[in-house]
């Protein structure tokens, strides 16, 4: 049987194709077509006890250097690839065998532009698993996939090429080894980093095992146990819940669960930030490690019987159990299981699939295995009891799209957002799921957890739009060391970020102007305004004030921020400063009507582009006016010269001058 892929030939490029070649045969197209055409896909395979082969030829109308090694061996290949690599790229690799022996083959194109590639062959299942995953998170894309016979059973061969940016990112070689290092001095199964900078990943990776036994490599699509950084969604998903209408944050827990004990006096927002007075598991024990409970409602049940600790409100106590009666009240409000809200709202709800509640009757693949602290496999235990204060699972590509989209406000509203990092009065950092504060002197907001199979760490910051996101699979290592090694490695070497654009203005002449711009940054900052595009000498602060301005203070401002690693230009500014007119008294020119002559009134020279500003108006009778529209107009000492040429034999006119 025999199998094509068929494209509509737009660009109408001669091709050839033929199939069931000798060796002889193929070798004799191969110098025929040579000048002209280029060969895209070579195949070779055994027909009876023979070799045959296969080609397809593209009229090559780019001129591509480009040549087909067929028929090596394996140590030849290898020869091939040293020699080739650097100025060549594979596009098609084959193997087959002749004589039963396992032969190879590939195509290979000049690399005129440089990008990376990535090839690998012999390869099992297994294998071409890890790698599709590994180079997939690096940035790569497949563009040749080959699965063949050889005499230890079935293997596979992959080509791929770059596809992002994320691999010539310039601290990608820093951060991998920050993390291998994490990896190896913590003596950890696995791990996985993502980083988001300005709504683009530009790193993600997976380090060690998701498998350890099976020998699957961790990557940033495994999904992992969230742990605490369960509270921090929580946070989120209350206030996108209140943003659509379907609950009030502020209001009081028993207003959403019925059956609440009276002694629960707390509200929504006081369990989010830890202050609902509700016990931690000092105090309330483990739950429960082996039951399923469809609804926090029927998990908060098995201790809203207990006392607080404190009147809610006046002290701040750390408790995963006071999420969990939060999502008993997420359940009242919304009159769904928390599971399918949580996933409708921020999972499925921002295309996120892999943010869910853990559900280990589910099988995937992708799941991480749970380690103890001994790097022992951990038998799961069910965290369904705990669902928003520690049983949300994620891949670290999902979480930092997640944070990436809660940084653009694209998940809260601008006032929901500042709610979710304002810390209540009391003696923490910590806000509704978030502790804050700031790192080289810039805002960050983050959370950590820790559990069993688990450890984790997200850490924000808002203003620069930057988000680290770490996720191991086993408790007691440092996720937040590795993510302060990384955002400490990252901080300095960003340029800044401008938080208030500098805002247009119209103004009166002789009235001031003040423009302003904010920005942030690790590192210390430089202004320079400019007008225009030209930089105004000695203007490098962050305030530009104008006074007594005139009609040469009119034009597009904006300001270059700078800092050690780069800088950014803000938007322009319009500033337009509005000058009352002079008018001359009016001149009558025999034959041509009317001239009138006017001009800024603090004496402003006009210039050209100045004259058509203006809107000049007749009338006959100080009540009716109509725009003067046939009137030429010029430039004389830094004046307005104008002649009305519908004015001869008029008896009167009165006129007018205004500037919009």
């Amino acid at each position: 049987y025999y199998a094509g892929i068929w494209i509509k030939n737009l660009e109408g490029y001669a091709w050839a194709s033929y199939r069931n070649l000798t060796h002889d045969a193929i070798s004799a197209y191969l110098g025929l077509l040579a000048d002209e055409y280029i060969l895209v896909d070579f195949e070779a395979y055994i027909m009876g006890k023979e070799t045959r082969y296969a080609g397809v030829w593209v009229e090559n109308e780019e001129g591509l250097e480009w040549m087909l090694r067929r028929d090596l061996t394996s140590a030849e290949f290898s020869d091939d690839f040293a020699v080739y690599q650097d100025l060549y790229r594979i596009h098609d690799i084959e193997s087959y065998q002749v004589d039963g022996e396992q032969r190879y083959a590939a195509i290979w194109i000049r690399n005129n532009n440089g990008r990376a590639w990535k090839e690998s062959r012999d390869m099992t299942a297994l294998g071409y698993r890890n790698r599709w995953l590994r180079y997939r998170d690096l940035g790569f894309r497949l563009t040749n996939f080959e699965q063949y016979e050889t005499s230890e059973g079935v293997r596979y061969a992959g080509v791929w090429r770059q596809n992002s940016e994320r691999h010539d990112w310039f601290l990608r070689p820093t951060i991998d080894d920050i993390a291998s290092e994490h990896l190896e001095v913590e003596d950890i199964p696995g791990l996985g980093i993502a980083i988001i900078n300005q709504g683009t990943i530009e790193y993600m990776r997976g380090f060690g095992h998701q498998d350890v036994a099976n020998d699957e490599w961790y990557s940033a699509h495994t999904i992992n146990r969230l742990a605490s950084v369960s509270k921090a969604i929580a946070g989120v998903l209350l206030y996108k819940l209140g943003d659509v209408g379907r609950i009030v944050p502020s209001a009081s827990t028993s207003a959403y669960i019925a059956e609440l004990p009276d002694h629960h006096t707390h509200t929504l927002e006081q369990l989010a930030s830890n202050r609902g007075g509700v016990g931690h598991y000092s105090e309330l024990g483990l739950g429960t490690i082996y039951t399923q409970y469809d609804t926090a409602t029927d998990a908060a049940e098995l201790f809203w019987d207990e006392a607080l600790v404190c009147t809610p409100g006046t002290c701040y106590d750390y408790s995963t159990h006071g999420y969990t009666l939060l999502g008993a009240g997420i359940e009242g409000a919304t009159g769904g299981a928390l599971d399918e809200v949580l996933y409708s709202q921020l999972g499925s709800g921002l295309g996120l699939p892999t943010l869910r509640a853990e559900d280990r009757s589910v099988a995937n693949e992708f799941r991480t295995t749970l380690y103890n602290t001994n790097n022992t496999e951990a038998t799961p235990d069910n965290i369904s009891w705990k669902l928003l204060g520690g049983g949300i699972e994620a891949s670290a590509y999902d979480l930092v799209r997640f944070c990436g989209m809660l940084m653009a406000g694209e998940i809260l509203s601008s006032e929901a957002l500042e709610n979710l990092w304002t810390v209540p009065p009391g003696h923490s950092s910590y806000a509704m799921g978030w502790s804050v504060g700031t790192l080289q002197g810039v805002f960050s907001t983050r959370k950590d957890g820790s559990q069993l199979g688990a450890n984790t760490y997200v850490r924000l910051f808002p203003e620069l739009g930057l988000g680290v996101v770490v996720l191991i699979n086993r408790k007691s290592s440092d996720p937040g060391g590795l993510s302060l090694d990384i955002a400490n490695a990252i901080l300095p070497m960003l340029p800044p970020v401008i938080t208030e654009e500098p805002q247009g203005q119209t103004v009166e002449g002789g009235d001031g102007v003040a423009l302003s711009v904010s920005a942030v940054s690790s590192e210390s900052l430089t202004c320079q305004w400019r007008q225009d595009g030209v930089d105004l000498p000695g203007e490098t602060g962050f305030l530009l004030a104008l006074t007594a301005a005139n009609r040469g203070d009119s034009g597009l401002y904006s300001v270059l921020v700078s800092n050690s690693s780069g800088s950014v230009v803000s938007r322009s500014a319009t500033v337009h400063v509005l000058v009352p007119q002079r008018l001359e008294p009016l001149g009558y020119v025999e034959g041509v009507g009317f001239r009138l002559r006017f001009g800024d009134h603090d004496g402003y020279a006009l210039e050209e582009a100045d004259k058509d500003n203006f809107t000049v108006q007749w009338s006959v009778n100080l009540v009716h006016w109509m725009n003067l529209t046939n009137a030429s107009r010029v430039i004389a000492d830094g004046m307005v010269v104008l002649d009305d040429h519908e004015a001869p034999g008029t008896v009167r006119r009165f006129y007018r001058v205004s500037e919009p």
